[in-house]
């Protein structure tokens, strides 16, 4: 160990060996020791070369001041004292808005209105509940038909209930002025007798012409009831039951279809007779017949035998009679 003796301008050395019993050196001035703390702050290390510092030692606050003064700070209510709403503007947490300065102006800020403040209830100046029965499907509603009429507080519009707009570009639809149709028209009614369609002239007194249900076609006038009728008369039949029917242009006819089992035709005799097959032939058919091209030695013609839905034969009165024979089936009405 070196001891060095500070207070003189050449200090001595003293070298301490280490012998048995221990060197005790006795000096008058202040020791340093080499690599070690000579002072802190005035403060002299203890024998064991500490030196003990306290905070007022070094200006330092006494333990716990640090944590106190953060916790005043943070729950102040005006640590700055630049909060312009401290104090008396400062609504206390614990009194649930009890502290408000006006309470209704408060309440029309925040868009309550006065509901906020009605009681629940079915008289006037109460709110009604969610399971109030006025609101069920099972009160009568005030009438108010009026109000939604054309003219009325609120309209029902045609486009609001998809009803038909009535504009000319709408083609649902046929103008009472007129227009034309591009699809099918069906009108069903009750009974067959009953008109389905009909039309006449302007200032008539009657229709002048009516389609019944049932399909058959009345026609008259128009001065008064209709009096001529056409359409079915039976299975695949078609006629009037009331009226002639009458060719009123000359050159114009009956023409009717000719060929196997047809109503009119033509047969060729041989040695003056011809069976001619017709299933539609009837007991009470009237043959009608003519000579269309003579042959042979023409005789007069008739209808000498029938089976009804087979046949007909038609003889001459002359054996040698070669003729081509026209024939007409009618059938009485």
């Amino acid at each position: 160990m070196r001891i060095a003796v500070t207070g003189e301008a050449d200090p001595d050395t003293i070298d301490v060996t280490g012998g048995q019993p221990a060197t005790i050196i006795e000096v008058d001035t202040r020791i340093g020791i080499d690599g070690g703390v000579a002072t802190v702050n005035g403060l002299q290390p203890d024998s064991s070369g500490n030196v003990q510092i306290t905070a007022p030692d070094v200006n330092a606050e006494p333990a716990g001041t640090t944590a106190a003064a953060v916790t005043a700070h943070s729950v102040a209510a005006d640590p700055h004292g630049d909060r312009a709403w401290a104090g008396a503007n400062q609504l206390a947490k614990t009194a649930n808005l009890a502290d408000l300065g006006d309470p209704p102006t408060a309440r029309n800020n925040l868009g309550l209105g006065n509901s906020a403040t009605r009681n629940i209830g079915t008289t006037a100046g109460t709110v009604a509940a969610g399971d109030d029965t006025r609101l069920t499907d099972a009160r009568t509603p005030t009438a108010h038909a009026a109000s939604h009429a054309s003219g009325g507080t609120d309209p029902v519009t045609a486009a609001a209930i998809g009803a038909l707009t009535q504009a000319v570009a709408d083609l649902r639809y046929l103008l009472l002025t007129g227009g034309t149709l591009a699809g099918t028209v069906t009108n069903n009614v009750g009974a067959a007798a009953t008109t389905a369609f009909g039309g006449g002239v302007t200032g008539d007194a009657f229709d002048r012409w009516r389609i019944l249900a049932s399909g058959q076609l009345q026609l008259g006038p128009g001065t008064v009831t209709r009096d001529t009728t056409w359409g079915r008369q039976g299975v695949a039949q078609v006629g009037t039951a009331d009226s002639d029917v009458i060719i009123g242009l000359a050159g114009k006819g009956l023409r009717v279809k000719e060929g196997t089992n047809a109503k009119m035709g033509v047969a060729t005799l041989t040695a003056g007779t011809v069976t001619v097959a017709n299933t539609s032939i009837t007991a009470t058919s009237r043959v009608f017949l003519t000579c269309q091209t003579p042959g042979g030695t023409p005789g007069w013609l008739r209808v000498s035998a029938r089976t009804a839905g087979t046949s007909f034969t038609i003889l001459s009165s002359s054996a040698s009679d070669t003729s081509v024979v026209g024939w007409l089936i009618v059938e009485p009405a």
